[in-house]
């Protein structure tokens, strides 16, 4: 099928304002079933086309299935899979991809062609990668879509065994990582759970661990205690990795702490948070557990378990107590 002007198309993009696959998608289905717009059932087709392809949830752990069906039926029935792609719908994305001024969309097509086409060229792949970093890690879109596109590109690479782009990608992830600006600092630990998921950076595993440890601390002065626990559990594991032991055990020691004052903190509130600080108290003494044998006696563990089963038994008190009186 010819196409020879995509300004429809780009229109559609240029005046959606979220810029969002998600988005792009719900645009395209409402113009294609549009009567008043004077479509050619060429660029009708071309528009069901991209909001199907643009309705895929990328789901990167996946190296062969990384697109599932936004829409899931008990029936049976579901919305778009690469697999639903037509030849002739492949070629209409391959003789279009690079007239789209859209990065995520680029970077979805390619990858679309690389999943999709027989036999498979690497070019689609790497075209794929370079788009989905084009624009590196930016906090506004990270927990929506810029995660999953750092990790597929990630993912890919390394498939491919294309040693300059994972060089180029983990180059982007620790610099954003270490990036101590407000929304950067904010998402640290995500982007350290990804390094995690990855198994990637394993040379740099030393220093986000005293990252981690740092901004866990901080949260951890500031009263933000379920953040805390998250920071420091992650960073005692980066810590073992790194086989620094005395701080793996630093680590595990403040993400038990952090524990034990946040189920006091509950306990202290009054009786609707007696429960939570009931499983808090429980949270603490297995978090401490963890310590090895050789250090306890350093941290005094079985003098602060003790003190937590106490906590346990009143907090377990107050509920039953609170059950029985309603």
């Amino acid at each position: 099928m010819e196409l020879g002007n995509l300004g429809f198309l780009q229109n559609i993009i240029e005046n959606e304002g979220d810029k969002s696959l998600q988005s792009l998608s719900t645009e395209f289905g409402r113009e294609s079933s549009r009567d008043d717009r004077g479509y050619a059932v060429e660029e009708q087709n071309v528009l069901s086309l991209f909001k199907n392809i643009t309705s895929m949830m990328l789901t990167p752990k996946s190296n062969n299935e990384p697109f599932q069906p936004l829409m899931q039926m008990a029936d049976g029935r579901r919305s778009a899979l690469p697999a639903d792609l037509s030849h002739s719908e492949l070629t209409i994305l391959a003789n279009l991809v690079e007239r789209i001024n859209h990065v995520a969309l680029k970077a979805r097509v390619y990858d679309l062609l690389w999943i999709c086409c027989k036999p498979k060229k690497p070019s689609h792949a790497k075209c794929a990668i370079d788009f989905y970093i084009k624009d590196g890690i930016k906090v506004d879109t990270w927990r929506h879509t810029g995660k999953k596109e750092i990790e597929r590109a990630y993912r890919l690479a390394r498939q491919l065994n294309d040693r300059e782009r994972i060089t180029k990608i983990e180059e982007i992830i620790i610099s954003s990582f270490n990036n101590d600006a407000e929304g950067f600092v904010d998402i640290a630990y995500s982007i350290a759970e990804l390094v995690e998921n990855l198994n990637a950076l394993k040379e740099h595993n030393l220093n986000i661990a005293e990252r981690l440890e740092s901004l866990g601390a901080s949260l951890k002065s500031k009263g933000h205690l379920k953040d805390a626990i998250r920071y420091f559990e992650l960073s005692s594991r980066k810590y073992k990795k790194s086989l620094n032991e005395d701080k793996h055990v630093v680590t595990l020691v403040q993400a038990a702490e952090s524990y034990a004052l946040d189920a006091e903190n509950h306990f202290n509130l009054g009786a609707g948070s007696k429960l939570i600080a009931n499983s808090l108290f429980e949270n603490a003494i297995h978090a401490y557990r963890k310590v090895p044998a050789k250090y306890r006696d350093e941290y005094s563990i079985d003098e602060r378990i003790s003190k937590l089963r106490h906590g346990l038994n009143e907090s377990g008190k107050h509920t039953l107590n609170g059950v029985c009186q309603t």
